[in-house]
């Protein structure tokens, strides 16, 4: 099995670096979609480990907007044009960190090849509550001109709801814009999107249309008998409120340490950094109590990497 990572990220090299030392592995690729906005100086160094590739194709990216979506099609379209036949594209922040060896990680999805993995929350969930305000209204997010949420505000007030354009199901949750794809699968997405425009401008006016789009293209189609809905996988922490996950410190080790996921998000290393090495200690005491076949190459535990050069 052969497996792609995209990181997409827009600071903090350091914290990206270690990131992918905890990923290494010989069936592993890792591919880094770096911000337009970010300094790719920086970044550089990275494509020193042979693993590590950077997407060519880099988008400017608006939180909550149109462009994390964008984004990711062109990140994947570049993964899918490679010499490289891969079993399973894995789409992660530069946010996220394991909890599980690279090697337990493998065995996860080598055990389950042919599946697809998303986040979906219930479509009875209180979360749809205020998700299908930002389904039903127009959102401005992708426009920057003076008085655009006073336009917003009168659109909304004269304009009917916005409706989907095809009769499906629209399928999301709060980590629905991180999942793991057969490249059939995204590429069924990517073909989908480009033959079917009215399907982003639908979107183009949704708040934080990465956290519907791929999901609502994969469950309305012959794709959905090949979904996992694995809530269990990707670890986050919503008690603090608001539009983004708790950022995890030292004070989160003993539940992360206690959970059966195997990555999680979000960290941050200019808010916290000896949390990644109570995380690297707790990786390193569970792998060594498995073990893995010859071929699956483990981690090498790190020492203060996030201050190394290089690999």
């Amino acid at each position: 099995m052969r497996m792609a990572f995209l990181i997409m990220a827009h600071k903090n090299p350091s914290q990206i670096e270690r990131l992918v030392r905890q990923l290494d592995h010989e069936d592993f690729d890792i591919y880094l979609h770096l911000d337009k906005k970010a300094n790719l100086a920086a970044f550089e160094y990275l494509a020193e480990n042979g693993r590590v590739k950077f997407i060519a194709n880099r988008i400017r990216v608006t939180w909550g907007g149109i462009s994390i979506p964008d984004s990711v099609i062109a990140s994947m379209k570049e993964i899918m044009s490679g010499d490289i036949q891969y079993d399973f594209i894995s789409l992660i922040s530069g946010q996220d960190y394991p909890l599980r060896s690279a090697g337990e990680i493998y065995s996860y999805f080598e055990k389950r090849r042919g599946k697809n993995f998303l986040y979906l929350e219930s479509l009875i969930s209180p979360w749809w509550s205020e998700a299908n305000k930002r389904i039903n209204r127009y959102d401005m997010v992708n426009y920057s001109f003076p008085g655009k949420y006073r336009l917003q505000w009168l659109v909304n007030f004269l304009m009917p709801r916005k409706m989907f354009p095809f009769p499906f199901v629209l399928y999301g949750g709060p980590r629905a814009a991180w999942f793991t794809l057969t490249p059939d699968c995204a590429k069924y997405v990517i073909d989908f999107l480009h033959q079917n425009p009215q399907v982003r401008k639908f979107f183009y006016h949704t708040w934080g249309a990465d956290e519907f789009v791929f999901p609502t293209v994969i469950m309305n189609s012959k794709f959905k008998r090949t979904v996992v809905i694995d809530n269990d996988f990707l670890y986050m922490d919503w008690t603090a409120g608001g539009c983004s996950p708790k950022i995890l410190t030292c004070e989160d080790a003993n539940s992360l340490r206690k959970s059966s996921c195997y990555m999680a998000r979000k960290f941050d290393v200019d808010k916290d950094l000896d949390v990644f090495d109570l995380m690297d200690k707790a990786i390193e005491k569970h792998a060594s109590v498995i073990r893995f076949p010859a071929s699956q190459k483990q981690v090498i535990p790190i020492k203060n990497p996030l201050r190394a050069k290089g690999f």
